[in-house]
């Protein structure tokens, strides 16, 4: 897995056995958090793992610890999704747009095999 953040908008690039695993399993990465506006020498590694939860009304909920801490300064971050997103990351190889924190910030997956460009910059 290969995870990128420029401020809220996340970026996951996932293997199509890691999209297999997550169906029943977390995975677990490092997410490499940048803030808007910083350089390469900013990037923040963050510990990361996404779990999909049937029973989840929201496309994607964001969990951070410490608990009111900000996206970038976080210790660990758990991403869960709903199963109609993982579905769609299943069936089309990306689940783009789904939005957290009133929206303000957005998860995108893609599978590494898609033909999706923008997640193979990262």
């Amino acid at each position: 897995m290969k995870a990128f953040s420029a401020g809220l908008e996340t970026d996951i690039s996932l293997t199509s056995e890691e999209i297999e695993k997550m169906e029943n399993h977390s995975i677990k990465s490092i997410l490499r958090f940048r803030g808007v506006g910083d350089n390469d020498e900013g990037i923040r590694k963050i510990p990361i793992s996404i779990t999909v939860k049937g029973n989840q009304k929201d496309y994607v909920k964001v969990k951070i610890f410490p608990e009111k801490t900000y996206f970038g300064k976080a210790d660990r971050i758990n991403f869960s999704i709903d199963s109609d997103y993982y579905r769609c990351l299943k069936k089309y190889g990306a689940a783009e747009g789904a939005r957290f924190f009133t929206s303000t910030g957005k998860l995108n997956l893609y599978s590494e095999n898609s033909p999706s460009e923008h997640h193979q910059k990262y």
